[in-house]
């Protein structure tokens, strides 16, 4: 992958991995580490790790290789363990690492949203709830409404 060169203001280098950095890249994440935990074990600010990931295509290959190696390991084990009837471990760590899901369609990346509505009501309820309201309208006085102000003053100038 190249990069174009662009102007650089004057600091620190660029950091560098060494071989036994991309080594320990490559087992941590195999090992189902976070990103932040891989970045503190080769002294780095995670920041900086970030931008490592996309500048040196060795980190992003030592890092996708450590988590193919656990991908491969968990799939493993899920055949396994599956022969001796229990998968709950497995099958945990591939949701929560792989994204595996097993609600079908994974594209729906937004909330669900579930309104509950009544059942509907049949004729005589519909009737029943009706008059109880009529009743309950005509009970109450109709409070009378105040009478407009006509004495409204209009400035002219």
């Amino acid at each position: 992958m190249t990069f174009a060169k662009r102007y650089v203001s004057p600091g620190r280098k660029p950091r560098v991995l060494t071989d036994e950095d991309l080594d320990t890249v490559e087992l941590l994440a195999s090992k189902g580490s976070s990103e932040v935990s891989i970045a503190f074990a080769i002294r780095c600010d995670p920041k900086t790790w970030n931008r490592l990931k996309v500048r040196d295509e060795r980190v992003a290959l030592a890092l996708a290789k450590g988590k193919a190696a656990q991908h491969d390991y968990l799939v493993g084990c899920l055949h396994t363990m599956a022969g001796k009837g229990n998968v709950a471990a497995p099958i945990f760590l591939l949701k929560a690492k792989h994204a595996y899901s097993d609600q079908g369609d994974a594209e729906q990346t937004g909330p669900t949203i579930v309104i509950q509505m009544p059942a509907s009501l049949s004729p005589e309820q519909w009737a029943q709830r009706r008059q109880a309201l009529t009743l309950t309208a005509a009970a109450e006085p109709v409070p009378e409404l105040p009478a407009p102000d006509v004495t409204t003053k209009v400035r002219r100038g």
